[in-house]
């Protein structure tokens, strides 16, 4: 509590803040952690919403309680969304050539190699995967999307849904916070070293989050 008091110069100030602090921080990491599903984001958010309300303390009315206690949890809300919207923000998007390099090294296979299986020729892959600008011919496209087993819009980098581009939220059957738990954890997948990501799955994510 010692960095919170520092920000406040009298002791009476200092006082108050403490039985602030006392009072409701059990309520505003419970609201955190509903918002982030994790007990070390909801920390980060409560020890972000002390912060600001120490700098500001001078200005915060602490007699009505029912008004301060809801003055708080907007507060913890707000640090714990833009916690969130960091995590989601880490998420890279991949180009069209990183997109098309990486299956192509999933499935172990030189330039060569892909030409020889697809019939497109060992230039034209290579400057799919180095050149952002090229331009890909729709039966290119077509060939290497049926030669991977994913959609068109996949290899493109349109959509992170290789095999079932039109499948609408409704048909899965999830829960908001479910859809919640797999964005943030896809954007946990993205920060991840590359190595690292190749064993990463949504499933084993949602299993320590929930």
């Amino acid at each position: 509590m010692l960095v919170y008091l520092q920000l406040i110069d009298s002791p009476e100030e200092q006082s108050r803040f403490e039985e602030l602090y006392i009072t409701y921080r059990k309520l505003m990491f419970h609201v955190a952690k509903g918002i982030l599903g994790n007990d070390q984001d909801a920390e980060d958010a409560v020890h972000d919403a002390f912060l600001s309300i120490a700098k500001n303390f001078d200005k915060i009315s602490t007699e009505d309680r029912l008004k301060t206690k809801a003055f708080v949890v907007i507060v913890v809300e707000n640090k714990a969304i833009n916690i969130k919207k960091e995590a989601r923000s880490v998420y890279i998007k991949l180009t069209n050539g990183e997109r098309m390099k990486d299956l192509r090294n999933l499935h172990n296979l030189t330039l060569k190699e892909l030409a020889e299986q697809t019939g497109l020729s060992t230039s034209a892959l290579g400057s799919y995967e180095t050149d952002d600008d090229k331009e890909i011919s729709p039966y290119s496209v077509t060939t290497l999307a049926k030669f991977y087993g994913v959609s068109t819009d996949y290899l493109l980098s349109l959509t992170e849904t290789k095999n079932h581009p039109n499948t609408e939220l409704h048909e899965l059957g999830l829960s908001d916070e479910m859809i919640d738990i797999l964005k943030i954890c896809m954007s946990a997948r993205w920060s991840l070293p590359r190595s690292a990501s190749t064993v990463f799955s949504p499933m084993s994510c949602t299993t320590i989050w929930t």
